[in-house]
């Protein structure tokens, strides 16, 4: 907790000088938006600042916990100091990652390609294998992150791509129009599962490759949504189950991934998607079916009981039709 290295943080304030400030090299957060930095430059420049940056001491200078953004401002307004909290002790470097946690998961000023970096620096000084964690390996982080469980265990799938495709998704969020989001990593990390048990396309497609058509495909608007990637898990887990070929999933996903124009719902209605449609009309069955058992129908009005009696003729009708298929 940050009142554990300054007791006395919600009092103590002290103009700094600018100059004695350095940037936390452990900061993730790289590139911020030039609208959201002319509001604050704007804002500084009417009011002041507004909330004190927090920093520690470290080699007669100041290190910067908290306010990457206020500091940058007032530099380019040309002031010479600016209010701080200063940190009473040097925090070590998990200390120091844990403190920028708590503090920036209350400003919610992180993207989640910074949180995962942050993650990834945290897991490796505790020595943690995120092939294989432990619920105590969850709780420390936890307890350093603020982090839900939730968010810990969807990073940690993030962090087992291989470094050269979480660093394109880094770089990419430097650009002024960010192109790529953590949110695809996210969804293509079960069809990149599934994908093992399918060794003729394993052995096409490298997880980088697959994540780079993947990533072509959605810049060419081929791929519109990242929910789109779980027809693909259907594809496989279908085919996993005997319910479709595995010999025709394997060349619809092998034709999608060689052709950039074909798209996932295509190769999807040609395997997987009667069988889904199956699937819901079994469970919606089950459940019209118990809501028949429960309704009574000496409470419903002559008209709503003629409306329903009909529709549900035109429904018996329709299973006619689909049994004698």
């Amino acid at each position: 907790k940050l009142t554990d290295y300054m007791p006395d943080f919600n009092r103590k304030i002290k103009e700094i000088r600018l100059e004695d400030i350095e940037p936390n090299i452990l900061n993730p957060r790289k590139k911020f938006g030039q609208e959201e930095e002319d509001e604050l430059i704007e804002s500084i420049n009417s009011k002041g600042v507004l909330q004190p940056i927090i920093v520690y001491e470290k080699s007669g200078k100041y290190v910067l916990l908290d306010g990457q953004r206020r500091f940058q401002a007032c530099k380019k307004l040309g002031l010479k100091t600016i209010p701080a909290h200063i940190v009473t002790k040097e925090p070590s470097l998990v200390e120091n990652l844990s403190l920028m946690f708590h503090i920036h998961n209350v400003h919610e000023d992180w993207t989640d390609l910074a949180i995962a970096s942050s993650l990834q620096s945290i897991i490796k000084e505790l020595g943690i294998n995120i092939e294989h964690t432990t619920k105590d390996d969850l709780t420390n982080v936890h307890k350093l992150t603020s982090l839900s469980y939730y968010k810990i265990n969807k990073f940690l799938e993030i962090l087992k791509y291989p470094k050269t495709v979480i660093d394109k998704f880094m770089e990419a969020e430097l650009k002024e129009k960010p192109d790529l989001d953590l949110d695809l990593l996210s969804e293509l990390r079960k069809p990149i599962k599934n994908m093992d048990k399918f060794p003729a396309i394993s052995s096409k497609y490298s997880t980088e490759k697959f994540v780079d058509i993947i990533v072509e495909k959605k810049k060419a608007q081929v791929i519109t949504t990242n929910k789109q990637i779980r027809l693909l898990s259907k594809i496989f887990s279908n085919a996993s189950k005997g319910k479709i070929s595995k010999k025709l999933a394997t060349e619809k996903i092998d034709h999608f991934l060689k052709n950039p124009e074909v798209s996932i719902e295509q190769i999807y209605g040609e395997t997987a998607e009667s069988i889904e449609q199956a699937k819901m009309i079994i469970k919606s069955a089950d459940k019209i079916g118990k809501e028949l058992e429960n309704l009574d129908m000496g409470k419903i009005p002559k008209d709503e009981k003629a409306n329903l009696v009909s529709e549900l003729q035109e429904l018996l009708e329709i299973i006619k039709r689909k049994i004698k298929l």
